[in-house]
């Protein structure tokens, strides 16, 4: 679920559980959009909403299943989260968005660190919802950029096993 405001743009983000539960949000009164997704197989909830201070405002919302997805896969190969210096999305919050988006595989290809979601997936139980690989976004400096999977990780190395091109 993504609460907008019409002068902001996005005023929070909350991902529900796997029941579809969410936590509340405690925002400042005004007008809201609520927009609900849950990738490309299902429609979009978006409600126009007014919070006053003091009043609780409940959103029941439901997105439909609308594309039959059947002997397919969603993939995503090139996802970056916090061991990447463009990103600043925890390991945590990047499963979550997969798992929210309906990605049933994605390649962790984070620039120069090699590492494995595994542990981090089952903790969240989910493992039976979303797989996961360790990759790679290889950065050399002059060459542009690769995404190269699956890898194996290196735990003796500080960057997973990943090139060190900048030596």
């Amino acid at each position: 679920m993504c609460i907008r405001d019409s002068v902001y743009g996005v005023a929070r983000v909350i991902f529900s559980d796997i029941s579809g539960s969410t936590a509340t949000a405690d925002l400042q009164p005004g007008s809201y959009h609520v927009v609900v997704s849950h990738g490309g197989e299902y429609d979009v909830y978006d409600e126009a909403v007014t919070l006053v201070a003091g009043v609780t405002t409940v959103v029941n919302a439901t997105v439909n299943h609308v594309v039959d997805t059947t002997g397919f896969v969603s993939i995503d190969t090139h996802v970056h989260m916090i061991n990447s210096p463009d990103s600043a999305v925890s390991r945590e919050r990047r499963i979550l968005s997969m798992l929210a988006e309906g990605v049933d595989f994605f390649t962790n290809t984070d620039h120069d660190f090699v590492h494995d979601l595994s542990d981090e997936v089952a903790a969240l139980g989910a493992g039976a919802l979303v797989k996961t690989s360790p990759g790679n976004e290889i950065t050399p400096f002059v060459y542009g950029h690769f995404n190269v999977w699956p890898l194996t990780v290196d735990p003796a190395s500080p960057i997973g096993g990943a090139i060190d091109w900048g030596r």
